[in-house]
């Protein structure tokens, strides 16, 4: 069986459907750069001869931990899938495919001394250091993700508040903003987005402010620096205050509170163990 472009096809057929650019470039990573080369090593050259031992093998030869093994698994499953749906192939090889189940690992909140200090040091930072002292307050403020941050339009900010549907999930999300930050925010240059352009992809001006707040951090004396961590400081400061998993889950724009649960177990826990304590301390000795 012959398969005309099977990656170009597959990429076709996501754009259609409305998959992120960002999301499209890890399918091609996955085949072009990794799995249509191990075929190749192994004269592999019809999509119906591939097996599940086949991509076992495949599993097997990716230097990568497990939890990335299990991202590229994924990936061949949604490739393989669209294969069946196209006539291509009968079955999909690669939903018998496992790893070992790995546990979570998620980023951990910045503390409210590593804030100050990024935010401090924005004012000696070279470059674009005002954009960056607002977007790192809409972060902490909003607890939206970075795409959505930095894609964010001027008429989404407004009556105290920010309101948009995320990229990632299509869920719509509204927030109140400190006036402070908002007014900050509207003081920055442009027209119709606060940190954007619009001239380049998202994904090359992700890039530009991953690497200025990399040298921010530097600066700031900050580890671990990532845009996600601002995410959880928002998410853990509002459970660790008594702020219910539902309304959490619906601010981060999460599909369902489970989402939520799976990556904040240990801070829900935290919690918990915090409204007792509040009870205790109501009980008459």
């Amino acid at each position: 069986m012959t398969v005309p472009s099977p990656t170009h096809s597959n990429n076709c057929c996501a754009q259609s459907r409305g998959v992120r650019e960002k999301t499209i470039w890890k399918y091609k990573r996955v085949l072009e750069a990794e799995f249509l080369p191990y075929c190749a090593s192994k004269n592999m050259a019809r999509l119906d001869r591939v097996t599940v031992d086949f991509l076992r093998q495949f599993r097997e030869s990716l230097p990568h931990k497990l939890s990335t093994q299990q991202k590229k698994i994924e990936a061949l499953r949604t490739f393989f899938g669209f294969c069946v749906d196209s006539d291509w192939i009968e079955h999909n090889p690669a939903k018998k495919v496992k790893i070992k189940n790995v546990g979570l690992n998620p980023t951990m909140p910045f503390s409210e001394e590593e804030i100050t200090r990024l935010l401090d040091a924005c004012a000696t930072f070279r470059g674009k250091g005002d954009r960056l002292h607002a977007l790192i307050g809409l972060l902490r403020h909003s607890g939206l993700r970075i795409g959505d941050a930095i894609a964010l339009e001027r008429s989404r900010v407004g009556s105290g508040r920010v309101f948009l549907y995320t990229a990632k999930t299509g869920t719509p999300v509204m927030c109140p903003l400190p006036k402070d930050l908002i007014k900050e925010m509207h003081a920055l240059p442009g027209d119709r987005y606060f940190f954007w352009n619009g001239a380049c992809k998202l994904a090359t001006l992700f890039g530009k402010y991953y690497r200025a707040f990399l040298a921010l951090a530097v600066q700031a004396q900050v580890p671990k620096p990532h845009f996600h961590r601002f995410r959880d400081s928002f998410a853990v400061s509002l459970l660790e205050k008594g702020v219910s998993i539902e309304n959490v889950s619906a601010l981060l724009g999460h599909s369902s509170v489970a989402v939520t649960n799976k990556h904040y177990a240990p801070w829900v826990k935290r919690r918990q163990e915090i409204l007792e304590e509040q009870v205790r301390a109501t009980w008459v000795a």
